[in-house]
């Protein structure tokens, strides 16, 4: 990723970014996931904050991503 993008917008839809520094995103995001697996709570779309970087990272290199698409 050392060369420049391209001068081009990306659009990603996450949902809820969870990590262990914040508990008050932690706690509710470890739940959701567990829970969104079961039920019709897949549009929360519950994401660790380390499994949303790579998928950036994949975005920015030219890849695909599941968060491209809206639920």
């Amino acid at each position: 990723m050392n060369h420049s993008l391209p001068g081009r917008a990306y659009i990603v839809y996450p949902g809820i970014i969870y990590d262990k520094t914040r508990l008050s995103s932690f706690i509710p995001g470890i739940l959701l996931s567990h829970v969104a697996k079961l039920s019709s709570l897949k549009k929360l779309r519950p994401i660790s904050r380390k499994t949303f970087s790579l998928e950036i990272q994949r975005i920015l290199n030219g890849q695909h991503s599941h968060l491209e698409e809206k639920i």
